[in-house]
Formats: structure tokens, C-alpha cells, sequence
């Protein structure tokens, strides 16, 4: 069973707010495909392989991921770092695609519970959230509410169609070190694995960073120690806060972006107010055209508000370890003996350009210098169009001389 980069994101925020044996019941379909690739396999002495995706043939399993990362805006020197374990006893399921696929992009599935699918007032209820099920059907799926509030040792879930406070249960893998010199600084990582970092990024590109686990207590993963190499941060060329307005709102061909080309995963996300597109390239290339016909789908031409885009650009390498053991009972799972690992490391850099308002556009300054969102069905020197200057006698209204 395979799981893809994206649901390992996914599976880090479920672990997070607080993981369950129960809550490894099939995830939620967020619409977000999971990269395709070639499916590791260990070799005949069960050592670790570099490939960074599971096979359909890998025996039943319990998967954990293990992530250093860290985000910048374009023309910021300030760092998001992220640094993050996660565990879970089964083979969590990868969702179905519902994403349409328009050239090399993803645009991504959103439910829409509203009457008429137009994107209107939901019909869920105030306990209730509007998902996709496997079918890939916009369904109001009930929010567990459990009053009065469980103990700290349990945690409400959905048991049949009512909530229900059922016995919390540790699933983790005990203190996890991350030294060498492919961290800035030795790394303690104690379950449930909340991790506060100065500002700083927490990897060093392409330095070998050692993974020692202690093992869990109860349940969980047995001690183990391995290595991966980190990948290299992320380089736009030309830098992302140089993307053209005009280029991105009001020309008609592709938005063109660049990076110092690498070796490892990039993965390019756009985001409009009407969807977001998620995109595969190959790093080696250093470039990849998001088309028009992509942008198009992104945002709404009806739209009355400022539009805008978010670009994000990033590099990630990935390590599976797949001799991991499992140790320990987990209530109403069938723990396998066997437990996968997967090391990530991620350099994201992301911008956002904001375009002109409806009846306005991008123009160049009356002082001949950039370019400024003038208002084309009133402005004499820009009517209709940027450039367009009526006659000295005339005046402009709704785009038009007169």
C-alpha cells in the first residue's frame, strides 16, 4: 500500500492533534493525489533501500515520518523551521485522486456541500464538516463533540454515528536524537513530539544527519538507528518576488519559474482564490511553465475583489527505512511486526502577487516608472486599456472616449 509524500504531511498534522490506535480508520479524502514513482523494496538481507515509496507488494506495516524542513518568503532572510515525528500502527490508505490533471498540474478536489454545488451556503450542520468520500463525493461528515469533556487520557471520537470518550493510546517510537553534521545543532525530539526551534533553519544541506530512537515504552516501534543525507535548499532563479503582476494576471501565455536545478523532488503548489494546483517537476530541469490554461482555473474572472496568487516552490529528499521493528499491543489493531520509516527533509520558498481589482489594470506610472493598478473606465490617459489616451476634447467613461 502506498503513501505518498502528501499524505505523509497529512498523516504529521493527525498525529499531531493527538493520535489514536482508533484513529487509523481510513483518512478523510482531501483530494490531494499522492505522487506516483518507483516502489522500494529492502533487499535480501532486510536492510534499508533509498527509495521513497512503499509497493504495492510490501507486507502489512506500521509507517512513521520523521521530517526536518523549513520555509522562506522570497526577498526575506527570516526562516520558518519545521522539525516533526509521526507514528501510526497500520498502513494508512492513500486517498483517490479526485484532482483533474491539466498539463503536468493537479488542480486539487475542494468539497462543496452547498444546495447547488456552486460554491454557496453549506448544508452541514454546525457539527458537521463538508469532506469527499471515496467516491469523491461532497458529504457533511459528523465532527466528534463529547460533553462532558474526556479525561486526559482519552479522546473523543465517533463510535458508530454518537461520540464517544475512548481510552487514548501511545503509539511512538520513545526519545528520538537527530545529530551529526547535518543539523545545525542536536535535535531531542520527547512523544508526542512538539518541537520549538529558535528561527533557525534546522538542516544543513546535503550533511549526513544520524536518527537514534529509543524505542516506546508501551507501544510502538522497537529502538532503532539510521542515517539519511539531507537535501539542498531551494534557490529561485529568477527570485520568486521578481514575478511580473502583469505577467501572472493580464498576459496570456505561461508563468514561467526558475530554480538552481538539484537532484531530488520538487513539488511547485499554486493557489488562486478559486482553487489550488499542485504540480511535479523535475528538478534537474531548473524550470517549469505553470500554463494559462492552469491560471485560468485558479481564479475567478467574476470575481469583484483584489486577486491575488500564492507561488511555492519545494525541494524535498526522502529516505524509507524498512526494517524498523514493532513492539508492544495496540487495542483493535492487528500490529504487524514490521514497521516502515520514512526520513524527510523540505526547503520551501514561497511568494504571493497581488493583481488590479475589476476595471482596473496594471499600467505604466504617469512618472514613467513601474507600474501602478489604474482604473481603465475612467482614466483619460489608460481608457480601455493601458496606453489609450483620448483626445484632449474627449473624456473616458465605462472604458469608452466620449
Amino acid at each position: 500500500m502506498k503513501l505518498g509524500l502528501d499524505r505523509l504531511f497529512v498523516l504529521g498534522v493527525f498525529v499531531a492533534v493527538g493520535l489514536t490506535a482508533q484513529a487509523c480508520a481510513k483518512p478523510l479524502n482531501n483530494g490531494i493525489p499522492g505522487p506516483g514513482g518507483p516502489a522500494g523494496d529492502a533487499g535480501a538481507d532486510g536492510s534499508t533501500t533509498e527509495e521513497n515509496t512503499e509497493s504495492e507488494d510490501d507486507p502489512p506495516h506500521a509507517i512513521g515520518v520523521v521530517t526536518l524542513g523549513e520555509s522562506h518568503t522570497a526577498g526575506s532572510s527570516s526562516v520558518t523551521p519545521m522539525v516533526s515525528a509521526a507514528f501510526v500502527p497500520e498502513t494508512v490508505s492513500e486517498a483517490k485522486n479526485c484532482g483533474r490533471e491539466i498539463d503536468g498540474c493537479t488542480l486539487v478536489a475542494r468539497a462543496d456541500c452547498s444546495e447547488g454545488g456552486d460554491g454557496g451556503i453549506s448544508t452541514c450542520g454546525s457539527d458537521e464538516v463538508c469532506t469527499l468520500d471515496e467516491s469523491c463525493k461532497s458529504v457533511c461528515q459528523p465532527i466528534p463533540s463529547c460533553f462532558p469533556s474526556c479525561e486526559d487520557d482519552q479522546v473523543c471520537k465517533l463510535v458508530g454515528t454518537k461520540s464517544k470518550c475512548v481510552a487514548k493510546v501511545e503509539f511512538n517510537a520513545g526519545v528520538i536524537t537527530l545529530s551529526g553534521d547535518g543539523v545545525t545543532k542536536s535535535i531531542t525530539l520527547r512523544p508526542p513530539y512538539s518541537f520549538s526551534t529558535d528561527g533557525d533553519s534546522p538542516f544543513v544541506p546535503e550533511g549526513e544527519i544520524t536518527v537514534n530512537a529509543s524505542g516506546a515504552t508501551e507501544a510502538g516501534y522497537e529502538k532503532f538507528k539510521d542515517t539519511f543525507t539531507a537535501t539542498t535548499f531551494i534557490q529561485t532563479t529568477p527570485a520568486l518576488e521578481k514575478l511580473d503582476p502583469v505577467e501572472v494576471f493580464d498576459e496570456t501565455g505561461p508563468v514561467s519559474l526558475g530554480w538552481k536545478p538539484g537532484t531530488d523532488e520538487i513539488t511547485i503548489t499554486v493557489t488562486g482564490n478559486k482553487g489550488t494546483a499542485i504540480c511535479k517537476a523535475d528538478d534537474a530541469e531548473g524550470k517549469f511553465d505553470v500554463t494559462r490554461k492552469v491560471i485560468r482555473q485558479l481564479l475567478d474572472d467574476e470575481s469583484f475583489s483584489t486577486p491575488s496568487m500564492s507561488f511555492s516552490i519545494s525541494r524535498s529528499k526522502t529516505k524509507l527505512k524498512k526494517d524498523a521493528k514493532t513492539m508492544g499491543e495496540v487495542e483493535g489493531v492487528d500490529l504487524p511486526p514490521v514497521g516502515f520509516v520514512r526520513f524527510v527533509t523540505t526547503s520551501t520558498e514561497t511568494f504571493s502577487v497581488q493583481g488590479c481589482s475589476s476595471g482596473y489594470k496594471s499600467c505604466p506610472s504617469t512618472g514613467g516608472t513601474g507600474r501602478t493598478c489604474t482604473n481603465v473606465m475612467s482614466d483619460r490617459y489608460n481608457c480601455g486599456d493601458c496606453g489609450n489616451t483620448c483626445p484632449s476634447s474627449q473624456y473616458c467613461s465605462s472604458g469608452q472616449c466620449y
